[in-house]
Protein backbone atom coordinates (compact mmCIF):
# COMPACT_ATOMS: atom_id res chain seq x y z
CA UNK A 1 0.00 0.00 0.00
CA UNK A 2 2.84 2.37 0.74
CA UNK A 3 4.12 2.14 -2.82
CA UNK A 4 0.62 2.51 -4.27
CA UNK A 5 -0.11 5.77 -2.47
CA UNK A 6 3.42 7.26 -2.27
CA UNK A 7 3.20 7.58 1.49
CA UNK A 8 6.36 8.89 3.09
CA UNK A 9 5.04 9.12 6.64
CA UNK A 10 5.02 5.85 8.56
CA UNK A 11 2.28 6.99 10.98
CA UNK A 12 -0.24 6.90 8.10
CA UNK A 13 0.27 3.19 7.61
CA UNK A 14 -1.55 0.27 9.19
CA UNK A 15 0.39 -2.96 9.48
CA UNK A 16 -1.83 -5.86 8.49
CA UNK A 17 -0.95 -9.50 8.93
CA UNK A 18 -0.97 -11.65 5.80
CA UNK A 19 -3.27 -14.27 7.25
CA UNK A 20 -6.87 -13.02 7.48
CA UNK A 21 -8.13 -16.04 9.38
CA UNK A 22 -5.56 -15.62 12.16
CA UNK A 23 -6.06 -11.84 12.63
CA UNK A 24 -9.58 -10.92 11.51
CA UNK A 25 -9.80 -8.00 13.95
CA UNK A 26 -6.93 -6.16 12.25
CA UNK A 27 -8.69 -6.43 8.91
CA UNK A 28 -12.01 -5.41 10.44
CA UNK A 29 -10.37 -2.33 11.95
CA UNK A 30 -8.96 -1.38 8.56
CA UNK A 31 -12.33 -1.82 6.86
CA UNK A 32 -14.13 0.26 9.49
CA UNK A 33 -11.57 3.07 9.21
CA UNK A 34 -11.68 2.96 5.43
CA UNK A 35 -15.48 3.01 5.41
CA UNK A 36 -15.57 5.97 7.79
CA UNK A 37 -13.04 7.87 5.69
CA UNK A 38 -15.04 7.28 2.51
CA UNK A 39 -18.27 8.40 4.19
CA UNK A 40 -16.62 11.56 5.55
CA UNK A 41 -15.25 12.39 2.11
CA UNK A 42 -18.66 11.75 0.54
CA UNK A 43 -20.40 13.91 3.11
CA UNK A 44 -18.06 16.87 2.75
CA UNK A 45 -18.14 16.68 -1.06
CA UNK A 46 -21.93 16.42 -1.07
CA UNK A 47 -22.27 19.37 1.32
CA UNK A 48 -20.05 21.53 -0.88
CA UNK A 49 -22.00 20.61 -4.03
CA UNK A 50 -25.36 21.21 -2.33
CA UNK A 51 -24.21 24.61 -1.09
CA UNK A 52 -23.09 25.54 -4.61
CA UNK A 53 -26.42 24.38 -6.07
CA UNK A 54 -28.30 26.45 -3.50
CA UNK A 55 -26.22 29.53 -4.33
CA UNK A 56 -26.84 29.02 -8.04
CA UNK A 57 -30.58 28.61 -7.53
CA UNK A 58 -30.76 31.74 -5.37
CA UNK A 59 -29.09 33.73 -8.14
CA UNK A 60 -31.68 32.52 -10.67
CA UNK A 61 -33.39 35.92 -10.94
CA UNK A 62 -30.17 37.61 -12.01
CA UNK A 63 -29.87 38.43 -15.69
CA UNK A 64 -26.73 36.41 -16.30
CA UNK A 65 -27.94 33.22 -14.60
CA UNK A 66 -26.78 30.09 -16.40
CA UNK A 67 -29.12 27.11 -16.20
CA UNK A 68 -26.44 24.76 -17.51
CA UNK A 69 -24.10 25.62 -14.63
CA UNK A 70 -26.92 24.77 -12.22
CA UNK A 71 -27.66 21.60 -14.19
CA UNK A 72 -24.04 20.42 -14.09
CA UNK A 73 -23.86 21.09 -10.36
CA UNK A 74 -27.01 19.05 -9.78
CA UNK A 75 -25.67 16.33 -12.07
CA UNK A 76 -22.57 16.04 -9.86
CA UNK A 77 -24.82 15.56 -6.83
CA UNK A 78 -26.83 12.91 -8.68
CA UNK A 79 -23.62 11.14 -9.64
CA UNK A 80 -22.49 11.07 -6.01
CA UNK A 81 -25.75 9.49 -4.93
CA UNK A 82 -25.62 6.97 -7.77
CA UNK A 83 -22.13 5.90 -6.69
CA UNK A 84 -23.65 4.77 -3.41
CA UNK A 85 -26.72 3.23 -5.10
CA UNK A 86 -28.95 5.88 -3.54
CA UNK A 87 -31.16 6.12 -6.59
CA UNK A 88 -34.23 7.64 -4.91
CA UNK A 89 -32.17 10.60 -3.69
CA UNK A 90 -30.62 10.96 -7.14
CA UNK A 91 -34.08 10.97 -8.69
CA UNK A 92 -35.21 13.70 -6.28
CA UNK A 93 -32.37 15.92 -7.48
CA UNK A 94 -33.21 15.27 -11.13
CA UNK A 95 -36.83 16.21 -10.35
CA UNK A 96 -35.55 19.53 -8.99
CA UNK A 97 -33.63 20.14 -12.20
CA UNK A 98 -36.68 19.30 -14.29
CA UNK A 99 -38.83 21.67 -12.24
CA UNK A 100 -36.29 24.45 -12.63
CA UNK A 101 -36.05 23.87 -16.38
CA UNK A 102 -39.83 23.92 -16.71
CA UNK A 103 -40.06 27.25 -14.89
CA UNK A 104 -37.21 28.69 -16.99
CA UNK A 105 -38.94 27.65 -20.20
CA UNK A 106 -42.24 29.11 -19.00
CA UNK A 107 -40.57 32.43 -18.14
CA UNK A 108 -38.82 32.48 -21.52
CA UNK A 109 -42.15 31.88 -23.28
CA UNK A 110 -43.77 34.73 -21.31
CA UNK A 111 -40.93 37.09 -22.18
CA UNK A 112 -41.03 36.07 -25.82
CA UNK A 113 -37.43 34.84 -25.94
Amino acid sequence: MKADFSIESVDCLIDLPNDYETYPSAWQTLLVKLRNAVLRAFSSTLSARELRAKELLESQKEGNWDFMEYYFCQEEIVSLYCCLSMYEEALDYMDRVESCLTSELAMAAENGS
